[in-house]
C-alpha cells in the first residue's frame, strides 16, 4: 500500500468517525431536550401536588376549628407543657427525636 492510499483510508475513517459523532451528538442532543422536558414536567407536577396539600391543609384545619373551636388554644396549652428543644418536659410519652 502507497501513502495515497493509506491516506485515502485514513480520510474515508475519519468521514465514517465524523457521521457516527453527529448522529451520537444528534442522540444526545435529544436526550438532553427530554431531560428538560420531563424537569418541567416534574417541577410543575410538584407545584400542583405542592397546592393540592396546602389546600387540603386549609380544609382540615377549617374543619377541624370548625368542629372543635378551642382547639387552636389547647394546642397551644399543650405546646406550653411540653415545651420544645432544650426546655421541652422529660415525658416519656413524648418520642420526638432530640
Amino acid at each position: 500500500m502507497n501513502n495515497n492510499e493509506q491516506i485515502s483510508m485514513l480520510q474515508q475513517r475519519v468521514r465514517e468517525l465524523e457521521a457516527q459523532i453527529e448522529k451520537l451528538n444528534a442522540r444526545a442532543n435529544r436526550i438532553v431536550k427530554l431531560g428538560m422536558d420531563f424537569d418541567q414536567l416534574n417541577s410543575r407536577h410538584c407545584k400542583i401536588l405542592d397546592r393540592e396539600v396546602r389546600e387540603a391543609f386549609d380544609r382540615i384545619k377549617h374543619l377541624e376549628l370548625t368542629l372543635f373551636p378551642n382547639l387552636g388554644h389547647d394546642i397551644r396549652a399543650v405546646h406550653d407543657i411540653i415545651g420544645e428543644g432544650e426546655d421541652r418536659a422529660d415525658n416519656p410519652l413524648d418520642h420526638r427525636d432530640q
